[in-house]
């Protein structure tokens, strides 16, 4: 073997775990000059022998303990000489590298020794301390290799350095190309020994944290500093819960503080919650990076949910459920698991979402090679799964939002949906805020400014980011019953009755959410009933029973037929006058949404938007300018507007049908007939003569006799001899 140092050879820090293998107790039994072996779990494929070896120790005695050499190229162990179960996770690791002592210090040169050096506190492990193998620049070595003489000087250690060369390798910039295979990834020392488990005691039953699918770490953070800032019990967490976070459901409950207290970061004494030691370091740095690697440690998934977000065509609600359960070995059947692992992703900056496929940020990248995974942009891992079947994507699952317990839309996402609907700049923002408190949305407004659209973009905007597969929409009538709501029993064909769900049921079981037009056209309490007391947040059993023989019941626990989403959202719109409105609200529904008003925008907004549309690029010519401004001045609140607020819809429909009718103001006055007249009705006697006086200035000394006769005919008609 060549133990020759001189030349272009590389440094390395090998790191232990004292919670696996007590560096410290095991260097007093070994001399410089014998051999040794150490794991070789990162960048392998460029260890040479001849390379340097610093000895490191996390833990209380963290530093640099002993120097070596490498006598030999890193070799696969024999598997079957590896059997004893009482063995170390550390001593389970495929690969391994032997090197020989050179000198073992009598005490470490601690991390704070490097830290306070400006040329060493960049060294790899001083930055990101999850790992086995570490790198060493080129540039930190003169100065790391004058710790380790100047130790050895002045008498702190047995053995010799004298032959360390002056000049390394730069090995910092090169790939860690293996891949970690399941099982590696605590022997490799890339989580802490506190969290450490095998794979097979690692759970599959991940939980999410309220506060919404990007907010799981925030929450978890301010969790831990609550803990931290007095002894808590277990039961002041649930309390803190439900009441700071709105977590309702004893399942939910139990679920989320499981979560919480799997991660190894607080103590557990009969029934007393106290921050542990590795949950004060953490809060001194909150890196994301170190919560992935306790969630890794602890529950079976997590990286290789990360992986499919590395993989070109990103990961999806349709691939993760199959790509996982092939991996993994698990039989879910429902996206829920596949989901919550998606989503911690997201909370930690390791992926973002965009039209439910998640794809690795940097950072994430980052964290796959830490663990020895090839993420090469643009290139598929060679390794997707065995097995794993081409999926197409299908909206038939459950969105990885559905079951988040707060939602957090981006009102920039919103925008996005909109096309000519003008809004006020901070509407967004609001209606944003106001669906993450858990209410529901009851949009109000004159007609044509755009509740409906705006409900539609609302509900898309929620489906790009995962909390639903869209709006089912309905229009509500005086008709309406728990019926068509809930549900009833229905005759079939052979003259028996079964169970028929309602549209809540239906948006429900579709994971849709539910878009309820004109609602104050129906009767709310004959036709809510008890969706009243589930939209409140408490759950309820109808008189109904399914086909199954169980009682039909709504609610928030898994024992419920039809489970509620703590992000299942209904939106409702109606119109603040409207000749068809028979009943009013009721003050039990409006305790339950959140009541936002959509006004027509300002005349300049207005014109601006008549102004595009009269000219922009399309099938139909544009309109002239002069026949634009009279539409203008039509649509103003010094025409029709004052007496008549009307949105920028109907003034869109009018120059389209002038676009396509290219009649001049004869076509401006069968518009005006066609969709303004119908939008008059409940004026009085004064604010009526008014508008008829603008419809009739709109086309004066531009129309024909025979369009003036029609508009004013059609007014007589609708209004009477007065008009």
């Amino acid at each position: 073997m060549n133990d020759d140092v001189s030349g272009k050879a590389r440094a390395w820090i090998f790191q232990a775990n004292p919670g696996q293998f007590d560096l410290a107790a095991h260097l007093p039994g070994v001399s410089p000059g014998d051999t040794d072996w150490w794991n070789a779990s990162q960048r392998r494929a460029w260890m040479r022998p001849g390379d340097i070896v610093l000895l490191w120790s996390s833990g209380r005695s963290a530093g640099i303990h002993a120097v070596g050499v490498l006598t030999a190229p890193p070799f696969e162990r024999d598997d079957d000489a590896r059997t004893d179960t009482a063995l170390q996770p550390y001593q389970l690791v495929k690969w391994r590298v032997e090197f020989r002592y050179l000198a073992i210090f009598t005490s470490e040169i601690p991390r704070a020794t490097l830290v306070a050096d400006a040329a060493l506190r960049e060294v790899s492990i001083i930055r990101n301390a999850q790992g086995t193998n570490f790198p060493v620049a080129a540039t930190a070595w003169p100065t790391l290799r004058a710790l380790l003489v100047e130790k050895i000087a002045r008498g702190e250690g047995r053995g010799t350095i004298d032959a360390l060369p002056g000049v390394i390798a730069d090995a910092v910039a090169l790939p860690t190309e293996e891949t970690v295979t399941p099982g590696e990834t605590v022997a490799k020392g890339l989580v802490p020994s506190d969290v450490a488990a095998a794979d097979d005691e690692r759970h599959d039953g991940l939980w999410p944290l309220p506060g919404g699918m990007r907010e799981y770490k925030n929450t978890h953070d301010t969790l831990l500093r609550w803990i931290a800032d007095a002894e808590r019990t277990v039961e002041d967490l649930r309390t803190m819960l439900r009441e700071q976070y709105g977590a309702h459901g004893k399942t939910s409950i139990h679920g989320y503080v499981r979560q919480f207290l799997s991660l190894g970061l607080t103590d557990r004494d009969d029934g007393r919650l106290t921050i542990s030691e590795a949950g004060r370091s953490y809060l001194a740095a909150p890196e994301p990076r170190v919560l992935f690697e306790r969630l890794d440690a602890r529950y079976r998934g997590m990286l290789d949910t990360l992986e499919l977000s590395a993989q070109p065509e990103g990961c999806t609600s349709a691939r993760a459920l199959p790509a996982l359960n092939t991996r993994l070995g698990t039989t879910w059947r429902t996206n829920a698991q596949p989901s919550f692992r998606r989503n911690w992703l997201i909370s930690l900056g390791l992926t973002e979402r965009e039209d439910d496929v998640d794809r690795a940020t940097t950072l994430g990248r980052e964290v796959l090679r830490a663990h020895g995974v090839d993420v090469q942009p643009g290139v598929v891992n060679p390794d997707p799964g065995v097995g794993e079947p081409p999926v197409a994507p299908t909206p038939s699952g459950e969105p990885v939002g559905w079951s988040a317990e707060r939602l957090a839309l981006d009102p920039s996402r919103i925008a996005t949906q909109l096309r000519d609907l003008v809004l006020p700049p901070m509407l967004l923002t609001q209606i944003a805020a106001a669906l993450s408190t858990g209410k529901h949305l009851l949009l109000i407004g004159p007609p044509g400014t755009g509740k409906t659209e705006l409900a539609s973009a609302i509900a898309a905007a929620a489906k790009a980011e995962g909390y639903c597969h869209g709006l089912l929409t309905t229009t509500a009538s005086a008709d309406w019953s728990t019926f068509e709501t809930v549900g009833g029993y229905a005759l079939q064909q052979d003259n028996t009755l079964q169970f028929r769900p309602g549209v809540f049921l239906r948006a429900l079981a579709s994971y849709h959410w539910l878009l309820i037009d004109e609602l104050n056209r129906a009767d709310v309490d004959r036709a809510f009933g008890e969706l009243l007391t589930v939209l409140a947040g408490r759950g309820a059993e109808t008189p109904f029973f399914g086909n199954d023989g169980r009682p039909i019941t709504l609610g928030f626990e898994p024992t419920d037929t039809h489970l509620v989403a703590p992000s299942f959202r209904v939106i409702a719109t109606m119109n603040t006058w409207d000749k068809s409105s028979l009943f009013r609200l009721s003050y039990a529904l409006l305790r339950r949404f959140a009541v936002v008003t959509i006004d027509p925008p300002d005349d300049t907004a207005f014109q601006s938007l008549i102004a595009a549309h009269a000219s922009r690029p399309g099938f139909d010519p544009p309109i002239d300018e002069t026949l634009m401004r009279r539409v203008q001045s039509l649509f103003s609140r010094d025409g029709l507007l004052r007496d008549r607020p009307v949105g920028p819809a109907l003034a869109l429909d009018v120059v389209r049908y002038l676009r396509r009718r290219q009649g001049g103001a004869d076509a401006l006055a069968e518009a005006i007939a066609f969709f303004l007249l119908p939008q008059l009705d409940g004026l009085d006697a004064e604010a009526l003569a008014r508008v008829t006086a603008t419809l009739h200035r709109s086309i004066d000394g531009a129309a024909s006799p025979a369009a003036v006769a029609m508009l004013r005919a059609r007014l007589i008609d609708m209004f009477g001899p007065t008009a």
